[in-house]
């Protein structure tokens, strides 16, 4: 539920490295502000939700396929491989996660995780309970980036959701004073809701 900009590893990627360092200055301050957001996202997020943080190590598997869902992670340091093992043992790579990426999103509708999560270098995952994260944020986009929101309403659907209702964060109440600060002016975006809206048979949105 964050910014899902990547910060590649110079170690694992150096090719990649090496052409951001020689990046025009227009897209090097692109991935400043980028990487800004997803630390202060970040730190939003631990001031919200106190997760629980874990070093993980290259080949640890944060959760496995079939495990029941209870937690999603957030990955704070390293990056991850999510992927899927076919009956004979061969490995399917589904996606790569990075630094202020969310993992865990595919066990929400059936109750158990569809792949496993793999660590590919040292480096630390937030742990939150799914039912905390639910009693404590709601959609605003210090929290969830309009990615985020499609990512997970792809996710849900292709689980086989049909009904889906989208809550909005209010300012009347909170006490939030870096949530209230920020404008929610075009967020969600319209095309953002219409890609929503046309995965579901019933899609909703509550702005109060």
């Amino acid at each position: 539920m964050l910014s899902t900009a990547p910060v590649l590893a110079r170690s694992f990627f150096p090719a990649v490295a090496s052409r951001a360092a020689l990046a025009a200055p227009d897209d090097r301050q692109a991935e400043l502000l980028a990487s800004r957001r997803v630390a202060n996202s970040l730190k939003l997020l631990e001031e919200r939700l106190a997760p629980r943080r874990r070093l993980v190590h290259a080949g640890d598997i944060v959760y496995g396929a079939g495990e029941r869902f209870a937690h999603l992670y957030i990955l704070n340091a390293g990056f991850f491989k999510m992927i899927n093992v076919s009956a004979d043992g061969r490995e399917q790579v589904v996606s790569l996660k990075f630094r202020g990426d969310w993992l865990g999103f595919d066990g929400i509708a059936a109750g158990t995780y569809s792949c496993d999560a793999v660590a590919m270098d040292t480096g630390e995952v937030w742990v939150i309970r799914y039912d905390e994260l639910l009693a404590a944020s709601v959609a605003h986009p210090a929290l969830l980036s309009e990615t985020d929101l499609l990512v997970l309403a792809r996710t849900l659907a292709n689980l086989g959701v049909k009904k889906y209702v989208l809550q909005l964060f209010r300012k009347q109440g909170s006490r939030d004073a870096q949530l209230n600060a920020v404008s929610l002016a075009d967020y969600p975006s319209e095309g953002v809701l219409d890609e929503m809206r046309g995965r579901f048979l019933s899609f909703d949105v509550r702005r109060g």
